[in-house]
């Protein structure tokens, strides 16, 4: 076991590892650490997981991390693998963290190591946050891989970001070792910009419906709930200065009988006490999954999205929620939906940006389109069932960018949101910019695609 130091503080070690296949194409040289990233544990301001893997059987690797005076916190000096075909997988959970801290580290193996850092969420539930959103890497193809690369070189450029969101669809086919590795090394005009990202950002991520539950052990996700099944597994939540982050899981297309489905009662019951402590520490709630119950494209009308719609909406509106986070449906769109379904924005007059008023039981709803290169979904035509909790023709949405001349699938362009957070306003900037394989250059700039700001309950 891993020796710890500074004082009576207590490190629990745990390991985990598993062989996966081997990973042709971009993979890195035999023997050397890649894909390393680091995710928030059941407690995000004393937890965090490392996960990293190595191309050669049977090797060793250490694993260290330092407090931020630089002295040593923590020291596993042989972390071992299990012989099973020749990648191989580490998962190392740290606890005994300081709230608000930031840590760095190095990964060693017998030809190189990697040196990252993460951060701890703060405690103190009125320090501002800072996060990068992102919706389905989905990473398929050499070419997806270097339009995702140029997006996470930008994302590299922001500074002072306290944890990235992956909105699920890491990559295009669970268990896919090719596709992971292009996820982290892109090739193309910015080679390593997955590499560099994942290991420098805190990970929060939820599980996408190209994902399994357990991401093929690259990344350390929690699941608060014991895990176990398709509705228990990936459920946690972030608490991180002014927010209080929730992560449920809708990656499922069993949808029958959701509504007496104990599982899924079981994510509500998680979210409603969650809710509570925030509320009583004055913080924002924000709920993330992957397939939105309200969004601008083609995914609007499908059965098990209707069905999570019906089953989540009544519960987030009677809860006050004030934003749900998702991906899927690969188009920029944003609204706040009220109980039925129905557009409830607010905008308040005389502000530089537009702005937003709290709307009580009406959610801001945000997909943040594509942050690869695979595909972009257009609007449809729909008509809403008796029941659902749908008005027609998109008209619930402030912004769709599938409904716009040009629309996002005709641009093809690259997304990500900065969302900034104090405790009187919420602040979401989306850029955009546009990798071209076929040119092996960016073609678009990246710009400011979308600016504004929501209002805290006063």
């Amino acid at each position: 076991m891993g020796k710890a130091f500074g004082g009576a503080r207590r490190i629990i070690f745990l390991l985990f590892f598993a062989g996966v296949g081997l990973l042709p194409g971009r993979a890195q040289e035999q023997g050397a650490i890649g894909e390393v990233n680091v995710h928030v544990g059941l407690d995000a301001q004393t937890q965090v997981g490392v996960s990293w893997t190595c191309s050669d059987s049977l090797v060793d690797a250490s694993l260290l991390v330092f407090n931020p005076d630089g002295t040593l916190f923590f020291n596993q000096g042989h972390v071992p693998s299990r012989a099973s075909g020749t990648e191989y997988t580490y998962r190392v959970l740290l606890t005994g963290l300081r709230p608000g801290t930031r840590y760095s580290y190095t990964v060693a193996g017998p030809k190189d190591s990697v040196q990252g850092y993460f951060n701890t969420m703060s405690s103190d539930p009125k320090v501002p946050v800072r996060f990068v959103y992102i919706a389905d890497p989905q990473v398929k193809t050499a070419a997806d891989a270097e339009a995702a690369g140029s997006n996470f070189d930008y994302i590299n450029q922001e500074a002072n970001i306290d944890f990235l969101y992956v909105a699920g669809d890491h990559t295009n086919k669970k268990g896919n070792g090719e596709q992971w590795a292009w996820l982290f090394r892109n090739g193309g005009g910015y080679p390593m910009a997955g590499e560099d990202m994942f290991r420098h950002l805190t990970l929060v991520s939820t599980q996408g419906n190209h994902d399994n539950s357990w991401l093929d052990h690259r990344i350390a996700i929690p699941s608060a709930l014991g895990g176990g099944c398709e509705f228990k597994d990936g459920v946690y939540a972030v608490s991180a200065g002014v927010l209080r982050f929730i992560i449920l899981n809708d990656a499922s297309s069993h949808t029958e009988g959701l509504a007496d489905n104990s599982d899924v009662q079981a994510q509500a019951k998680f979210l409603r006490a969650q809710v509570e402590e925030a509320r009583a520490l004055g913080q924002w709630v924000a709920v993330g999954f992957h397939k939105a119950l309200y969004t601008g494209a083609s995914h609007v009308d499908d059965r098990d999205v209707e069905a999570y719609r019906r089953y989540w909406n009544p519960i987030f509106t009677q809860l006050d929620v004030d934003m749900v986070l998702a991906g899927h449906d690969h188009v920029y769109s944003r609204g706040f939906v009220d109980a039925q379904g129905r557009k409830a924005s607010q905008l308040v007059e005389g502000s530089a940006l537009p702005t937003y008023a709290h709307v009580a039981g009406a959610p801001l709803h945000v997909v943040a389109e594509h942050a690869g290169g695979y595909k972009w979904y257009k609007a449809v035509s729909y008509v809403p069932q008796p029941g659902d909790l749908l008005v027609a023709d998109y008209a619930f949405l402030d912004r769709n960018s599938a409904q716009e001349h040009p629309t996002s699938r005709d641009k093809r362009e690259q997304t990500y949101i900065l969302v900034e957070l104090d405790t009187q306003k919420a602040t979401f900037t989306v850029y955009k910019s546009k990798y071209d394989p076929e040119v092996d250059a960016r073609v678009t700039a990246r710009y400011i695609y979308d600016q504004f700001v929501v209002l805290g309950k006063q």
